[in-house]
């Protein structure tokens, strides 16, 4: 029996992309990794695995984390195409194995797998998903690249200093790192006193971003680190 998804159809260019939300379970099912170079298959356009990345993101998962950002995916079974309703908007699909390439998020994909295998209900979980049928080397590749060319990390500074609207735990390391790093930057008898680069602050100002005060601290104020001796 096929899987039926709600889906909104777009195209980008002259590529048909179908748009839904589908189980982790689903999309583990169907998906694989084509790494360019190690397979000669149309679509063939991805990275070998890194599996400290997915060690990373398996612990991520665990920890109660979420997906907001799409996953792509190329159907190649032409053996079973997906059929869609336009009346409807609804996409059907059989789960079969070797189905779909992955096209962007093979290591989030595989962490997922992992963690699975330790809570199994994240199976049931929805991720957003962005398919497209039978594309070609060439057309899988503009997209790859499309995704990959541009593509910057975010600043840590940003991401400790936003760490507290989204933990509000005062012990967490993070956050009691962000509190020093505050009060050095604040105090004006602190011998860092102004030194520290926080998010939004004018150019010129800072001379140590809060990421590196930050990322020197952290591990010291976990719960077995250096200072918890001290106490």
């Amino acid at each position: 029996m096929d899987s039926q998804y709600k889906c909104l159809v777009t195209h980008f260019g002259g590529t048909q992309v179908y748009t839904f939300s589908m189980r982790v379970s689903d999309i583990i099912a169907i998906s694989y990794v084509a790494a360019r170079g190690k397979s000669n298959e149309d679509g063939a356009v991805q990275r070998i695995l890194n599996t400290r990345r997915v060690t990373d993101i398996k612990n991520f998962v665990l920890e109660g984390n979420e997906f907001f950002n799409t996953f792509i995916i190329n159907w190649t079974n032409t053996d079973i195409l997906p059929g869609f309703d336009p009346a409807t908007g609804i996409l059907s699909i059989k789960i079969k194995p070797l189905s779909a390439q992955i096209l962007d998020g093979q290591h989030r994909i595989k962490g997922l797998e992992a963690a699975i295998t330790e809570k199994p209900d994240i199976g049931q979980r929805q991720i957003l998903v962005s398919m497209c049928i039978g594309l070609s080397t060439k057309e899988a590749a503009q997209i790859f690249l499309n995704i990959n060319t541009e593509q910057k990390p975010v600043p840590k500074s940003l991401i400790f200093d936003l760490f507290g609207e989204v933990v509000n735990d005062q012990e967490h390391a993070i956050n009691r790192s962000k509190d020093i790093a505050t009060e050095l930057n604040e105090n004006p008898e602190s011998p860092y006193y102004r030194y520290i680069k926080f998010p939004g602050s004018p150019r010129g100002q800072g001379l140590i971003d809060l990421s590196t005060v930050v990322s020197s601290l952290k591990d010291s104020l976990k719960p077995d680190g250096i200072f918890s001796t001290l106490i």
